[in-house]
């Protein structure tokens, strides 16, 4: 079963995004809203997938993403933030952020794009194997 992480300092949104996901029967999910422990977490756990708000107190999401590409960890990661700022949109698709939700969340098209994140990951990875076989 697929481990999403979700880090937002909002208790709200991740008792209903926890029950929601949960409730779909998909995946296993953990939740952080203390945005300083992410870099520990990350560093210790593995989740195919991290669902990421951008505007957090201490350690934001645009420097969680930048620590997921220094350290070259292997997540998908989709944002989900209130704020419509365009910068910080290209910023985060620069740092290999699979797509970019506003809040409120839509439920379907979370799923939707939860599940085409991790198809993506299925192909890449089986395109990489296949690369691996070809190199020896």
């Amino acid at each position: 079963m697929p481990k999403i992480l979700l880090i937002d300092d909002n208790q709200a949104v991740l008792n209903f995004l926890n029950v929601f996901l949960l409730q779909s029967g998909k995946y296993e999910v953990k939740t952080l809203q203390d945005s300083t422990k992410a870099f520990d977490l990350l560093s210790r756990e593995h989740f195919e997938v991290l669902l990421l708000d951008m505007d957090m107190p201490n350690v934001t999401g645009l420097d969680i993403l930048k620590f997921i590409a220094d350290k070259k960890i292997n997540i998908t990661t989709i944002v989900l933030t209130g704020v419509e700022d365009i910068d910080l949109a290209i910023s985060a698709m620069k740092l290999g952020t699979y797509d970019y939700m506003l809040k409120p969340i839509e439920e379907k098209k979370l799923l939707k794009t939860i599940d085409a994140s991790l198809e993506s990951r299925k192909i890449n990875k089986a395109e990489i194997e296949s690369l691996e076989k070809l190199s020896f």
